[in-house]
This record gives structure tokens, sequence and C-alpha cells, in this order.
């Protein structure tokens, strides 16, 4: 059995009756060595929103409705402008009273009454995550499981109406990386922690997909950004691609000084044996290697003038 009180109100189940009911389209077969065991699982969120109302504030809302509906009606004026008339009858209509009248003879419809009473009362069911399970808890026609609770989900029914695939992507981000927080930072543990999980990648595939990439424990030290992760994967796919160059800066520099020139030539001859050949001999390429120092003075040209470069001081890419 399965209840939206979000989107589809109407599906609420009362487990007082209409949940025996559908438990009892199973019968025991007519072979009475079958022995028929009934499992049943009701899925369902819960909305605190809900408002119910009690016998006595319905009699009540139905004695005001009753009175406007009879004065409106008494008095009811008739006009030859066709939409005034439709006005007057839409008044009638929105007080809602007349939902509650016989149509053969205008007396009251005892039944529609205590349906309404009926569907208040099981409005109060759904308003949090115990009362549902404590009406089968509490029936003599159930006997609920021990493990039967309400599993708490980091993303609200609300939440998924306003934030969804139209919405703009960097707010977008910014929402799914907070459940994300959310989820693994207060307390989410076992089958909870996992169906959290489950629940943003089949809901949030794009933005879910970049976290697993870069990985969970990863995304702890970005404060689970997930721009900032998409930042720091695309900086690491554009490393990869460097890994040749890299490795031959690691094979042929050391740490001293090198001139601007001298930088330059090698590069170039790094890029000549990598095939790299889209890649400029810059500062900027040599930087994804190694940690460089300001631009200073490395050497004395013959005629006693400084020469300009940079001091390579530490070899910071790992293969």
């Amino acid at each position: 059995m399965v209840t939206d009180v979000i989107a589809v109100q109407h599906t609420m189940i009362d487990p007082n009756t209409e949940a025996i009911q559908i438990c009892g389209r199973f019968r025991q077969p007519n072979d009475d060595s079958i022995v028929v065991t009934k499992d049943i699982v009701h899925l369902s969120n819960y909305d605190s929103k809900l408002t119910n109302f009690n016998r006595t504030e319905i009699d009540s809302i139905l004695k005001d409705k009753k009175t406007l509906h009879e004065f409106i009606t008494k008095y009811q004026p008739t006009s030859d402008i066709e939409y005034f008339n439709k006005f007057i009858d839409e008044i009638i209509s929105l007080n809602g009273f007349k939902y509650f009248l016989r149509e053969t003879d205008g007396e009251l419809n005892h039944f529609m009454v205590d349906n309404f009473v009926n569907e208040e009362q099981v409005k109060g069911f759904y308003r949090t995550g115990s009362s549902l399970r404590s009406q089968y808890k509490n029936s003599q026609h159930f006997s609920v499981h021990g493990d039967s609770e309400y599993v708490f989900y980091s993303v609200t029914d609300d939440e998924l109406l306003q934030y969804h695939d139209q919405t703009v992507t960097t707010t977008l981000n910014e929402f799914v990386s907070t459940k994300v927080k959310e989820i693994m930072e207060y307390g989410h543990t076992g089958i909870g922690l996992q169906l959290n999980l489950e629940f943003l990648r089949s809901t949030y595939p794009k933005q879910m997909k970049v976290i697993d990439n870069y990985g969970l424990e990863s995304a702890k030290t970005l404060d689970y950004d997930i721009d900032s992760i998409a930042k720091q994967l695309e900086e690491a796919k554009g490393l990869k691609a460097l890994i040749p160059i890299i490795k031959y800066v690691q094979r042929e520099f050391t740490k001293t000084k090198y001139t601007s020139a001298e930088i330059e030539a090698l590069l170039k001859k790094g890029i000549a044996e990598t095939g790299l050949n889209d890649l400029k001999p810059t500062i900027q390429l040599l930087r994804n290697a190694v940690l460089l120092s300001d631009r200073c003075n490395v050497k004395k040209d013959n005629n006693g003038n400084w020469i300009k470069g940079y001091e390579v001081i530490e070899f910071i890419q790992k293969f």
C-alpha cells in the first residue's frame, strides 16, 4: 500500500477500515493444507502541515456553512446579466454546504457528514512520523513488526517540488551540496545513510556523479561543494594530460636556479620528446610540476650584469 500525502492526498488509507479491506482481498485458499502468511507493507510520507478538524470543529464549520447557504439561497437575486447569476452560483459552490445535502429532497446527508468526519480523522494519522504506525499498532487486525519505522529523508517532499531539473544549475548544486553534507555529518548511519545517498543519486544524478567521481571522503575536504569539486576534477583532468611533460621535468630539472632562457630551452626539448606539440614552453607550464621562486637574479653574464630566472624549490607531483 502506497500513500503520498504531499502530491496525491487522496491516497491516504485508513488503517482501521480501508487497510483491513485491502488485505482482506487476499483470502485463504479453499485447500486447508495451504497456510497463508500475510506480510503487509505500507509506504507513506507524512506532512506536519496537514490540517484536520475534530467533530466539534466540524459541527461548527457545517453550522456556519449552512447559515451562509440558507441566506444566499433564500435571498438569491436574479438578474438578466448572465455573469452575475454565475457569480452567485460560484459563491454557493465555494461555500460547499450543498455537497452535504441530498439531491432528492435537499435535506442533510448524514452519510456525507460522517464521511467528512472520517476524512478529517484520517488526515490526522499522517501529520507525524509516528501517528500512522501507532494506528496500526493499536489495531487488533495487524501485528506491527519491530523494524517498522520511518526512515528520515534529508530531502523533503516540498524541497523535491522546489528543486528539480528545471532549477538553475548553480542553485541546484548548492542545494545538493548542502544535503550531502547534512547526510554525512548529522547522524545518518546504516540503512538510513545508504537510502538517503541512493535517493540523491536517483533524483539528482548529475550533481551526485560529480561527488561520486571525486569520492565522498575526498569531497569532505571541500565541504561537499559541487562547484569546487567540479573545478578540482577539471584541473585534474588537465593535469593528467600533462603527465608525460611532468615526468620529463622531474627527470631533467634539479633543485637549482635556471635562467629564463635555460628553462625555455629545456621545456622545448621536453615538448619535442613527448610529442605534446600544443604546449608552450612557459613558466606556467613548469609550475604544473614544480614549486618555483619569484623571479630573481640567477647569475651574471660576461659583462657582469645579472641574468634573471627562477629557482626550483620543490617537485609538487608524485608519479
